[in-house]
């Protein structure tokens, strides 16, 4: 169990990475990133699904965002 964990929290950290960096050029993104993390950090860590659900929503969107000519999203789409 203890290396789900430390392989989720790995992954979290990776994801936020990844966001963080595609979205220098996008103040309004970068914030929505950070405030979505931050909401979501105090998430208990034995809520493995939940958290791995989180995960694959965060790759999508991650993979939508990175996609060349992305115009930008809406406040409701990064929650």
């Amino acid at each position: 169990q203890h290396g789900k964990l430390k392989d989720l929290k790995k992954s979290v950290l990776n994801l936020y990475r990844s966001f963080l960096r595609v979205s220098k050029k996008d103040a309004q993104l970068r914030s929505a990133v950070i405030e979505d993390f931050r909401k979501n950090s105090t998430l208990d860590e034995k809520k493995v699904q939940k958290i791995d659900f989180l995960l694959r929503q965060g790759h999508k969107k991650l993979s939508l965002v990175s996609t060349p000519g992305f115009a930008g999203f809406t406040k409701a789409w990064i929650n």
